[in-house]
């Protein structure tokens, strides 16, 4: 049986291998080369979500590693977006939610107004849905 590979331009991708039956599917996955927030916004809303994570625990969630998960922390410190607070042998992180944005197109936006949004989202997907069948009742 011939394997086809597949070149992907802007994006990385891998072959899934299935057996139904004694015959191979190939399913491309494909995973986009880039993200809409970089690793830095990225950290940053997991350090407000989250001030007495880890630097492990977010590497794991991020999906990064701890050396780029420090030299984020590293880059917010030095920008006056996150405060680092020594708890013991921890440390503890402190976002400045007063700070506006770097980029001139959002800069009259304070951070913590981003924060407040992202995380009014995810609060609203963790609520529970009403059934389609009984809106009232429930």
């Amino acid at each position: 049986m011939r394997r086809r590979e597949t070149n992907l331009a802007e994006g990385s991708g891998r072959s899934d291998c299935a057996r139904n039956d004694g015959v191979t599917e190939h399913r491309l996955v494909i995973t986009p080369a880039w993200r809409f927030l970089t690793s830095h916004g990225l950290t940053l809303l997991y350090v407000a979500l989250d001030p007495d994570a880890t630097i492990r625990q977010m590497a794991e969630d991020l999906q990064l590693t701890e050396r780029r998960v420090c030299d984020v922390l590293r880059d917010l410190c030095a920008s006056g977006f996150v405060e680092v607070i020594r708890c013991g042998r921890r440390n503890s992180y402190r976002v400045n939610r007063s700070r506006p944005f770097i980029d001139p197109t959002l800069s009259d936006i304070a951070i913590g107004d981003f924060i407040d949004l992202v995380s009014k989202i995810r609060n609203l997907d963790k609520k529970p849905r009403r059934p389609s069948c009984c809106p009232s009742i429930c």
